[in-house]
């Protein structure tokens, strides 16, 4: 008797054998009438709908420069989509408390304060992770009017 690999369903890192069956993918050719423009945050450097990373070792100062680029969404201050049109930006949990050092930061910075919203761990403790909270995350953003979302 010849076994098939559908019959036979050893675990194989939480996958069963029948989820490595290979798949069928079709190649495209570029549609240049499906483009969408960008829509930029900050005009040439952060975009709209995206994730964008400010990375750099600890205590250069990422926080800051966040805490500033946040101040000039609520105000409309920066150049690109967003000129001339404050904006609710939501801040995601990091180490930084967003009380003790967040909102002084965002304050220094000019932030319109009532256009900001602070996503805190929950009462566990425990912080937001993707993508098991995606659909909360989107809950939030939605529910807050967040265009623009901070993560430190």
């Amino acid at each position: 008797m010849t076994a098939r690999y559908t019959e036979i369903k050893p675990e194989l890192n939480g996958h069963e054998a029948e989820d490595l069956r290979p798949r069928r993918f079709t190649a495209t050719k570029p549609d240049l009438s499906k483009v969408v423009p960008f829509e930029w945050a900050w005009e040439a450097r952060v975009l709209l709908g995206y994730l964008n990373l400010l990375v750099g070792d600890e205590g250069v100062g990422k926080g800051t420069i966040l805490a500033y680029l946040a101040a000039r969404w609520t105000r409309g201050d920066l150049p690109g989509d967003l000129k001339g049109k404050p904006t609710n930006v939501l801040i995601v949990g990091d180490e930084d408390g967003f009380n003790g050092v967040w909102v002084p930061r965002l304050e220094a910075a000019g932030a319109d304060l009532e256009r900001i919203r602070d996503l805190p761990a929950d009462e566990d403790g425990e912080g937001l992770t993707l993508p098991r909270d995606l659909s909360e995350l989107k809950r939030v953003i939605t529910e807050e009017g967040a265009t623009v979302k901070c993560c430190g």
